[in-house]
C-alpha cells in the first residue's frame, strides 16, 4: 500500500511485538510471532520488516515466513488491520475529492 502507512502502523503494532528494535532508518526487527524463533534463546531476533517498493514487508529468517506488512498486520492483529482499511479508504477519498476540485476548477477556467 503505502510506505507511510505501513511505517504508522508498525509503530501502532511494535508494543506487542517481543523484543521489537529499529535496525535501520526503514529496517526493524524482533522475535517471529509465527514461529517463535530459537527455543534456546529468548534474545534471537530473526523476524524482519523492511522497505520493497511501496510498502513494508515481513519476513523471518528462521521459519522462512514472508509477507506484505498488510496481510502479516491481518494475521496478527484484527483491529488494527481495520483501522489500516479505513485509512486508506479515507486517503482514496481525499484524492478523489481533490482530483474532483482541480477538474472543478480547471472547467471554471476554460469557461471564463
Amino acid at each position: 500500500m503505502s510506505l507511510y502507512l505501513d511505517t504508522k502502523y508498525l509503530n501502532l503494532l511494535k508494543s506487542q511485538l517481543s523484543h521489537f528494535k529499529q535496525i535501520d532508518h526503514d529496517t526493524y526487527c524482533c522475535r517471529c510471532t509465527v514461529c517463535g524463533d530459537s527455543k534456546k534463546d529468548a534474545n534471537k531476533t530473526r523476524m524482519y520488516f523492511f522497505v520493497k517498493g511501496n510498502g513494508l514487508r515481513v519476513y523471518c529468517h528462521n521459519c522462512g515466513y514472508s509477507n506484505s506488512f498488510i496481510n502479516y498486520l491481518k494475521y496478527t492483529d484484527a483491529t488494527l488491520y481495520k483501522q489500516y482499511l479505513f485509512d486508506v479508504l479515507q486517503d482514496k477519498q481525499i484524492t478523489r475529492q481533490l482530483q474532483r476540485n482541480a477538474s472543478t476548477t480547471e472547467t471554471l477556467n476554460n469557461l471564463r
